[in-house]
């Protein structure tokens, strides 16, 4: 069956959703976390970092055209990684998605009694920290607790939101002046290895910088350039 590598690391995922190590046949170790999703433990640099496999699976094989944020469950079951049950969908489809097959939880999220955020906020939270924003940074911009932002990052609320985007535990390292000095750097033109010999910030090698230039972080600051 066909393999697909996974960005960033060592493994390929299948059609089915099976995680494997390149050069090793046999299938990863699944787990399945506290909202029903099949999750498996990638290591790069010595370091684990969980993905949801029907995410890793979406991104490998299903094309995005409208770049819809979600992926989606068609049978309604959360195990079922194969390729043919899943499908992009907006916030909104999947909400519709989720009442029509039973499968939304109403003492979750915006719906618990004593939550003080709505979904759509915490999405907008989510959104800012995929993009590569510090917490500092959202604070300033939307003007929400410190707290909020820690537990989100590390799983202690609005997992179900949460785990629907890419999310480090901990706020990436360079400013919005540092990121944005790197992208004006690549819209005049100047290469990466150029980037890295401008700078003695050790941060900035080439490693951070070509995933600034991928836009595989910092997206709401690059996004600003042409390059």
């Amino acid at each position: 069956m066909e393999r697909k590598k996974i960005a960033d690391f060592e493994y390929e995922v299948d059609k089915e959703g099976k995680i494997y190590r390149i050069g090793n046949h046999k299938e990863k170790y699944q787990a399945t976390n506290r909202d029903g999703y099949k999750v498996v433990a990638l290591y790069k640099d010595n370091k684990s970092t969980a993905k949801t496999v029907h995410r890793l699976v979406a991104l490998a094989f299903l094309p995005n055209p409208e770049n819809k944020p979600c992926v989606n469950h068609i049978d309604g079951d959360k195990t079922n990684n194969k390729l043919e049950n899943l499908e992009w969908v907006t916030y909104s489809e999947n909400t519709i998605h989720s009442f029509r097959n039973g499968l939304q939880i109403p003492a979750k999220g915006e719906d618990c009694p004593v939550a003080k955020f709505t979904n759509d906020q915490i999405h907008e939270i989510c959104k800012l920290m995929q993009d590569g924003l510090r917490n500092i940074e959202i604070i300033e911009k939307l003007d929400v607790p410190k707290t909020l932002l820690k537990n989100i990052r590390n799983g202690t609320s609005w997992e179900s939101i949460k785990s629907q985007y890419d999310i480090p535990k901990r706020s990436r390292v360079f400013s919005e002046e540092t990121v944005r000095w790197i992208c004006q750097m690549f819209e005049d033109g100047y290469r990466i290895c150029d980037v890295v010999r401008a700078s003695d910030n050790p941060k900035i090698n080439k490693v951070n910088v070509k995933r600034i230039k991928d836009r595989k972080e910092y997206v709401y600051y690059s996004k600003d350039y042409n390059f």
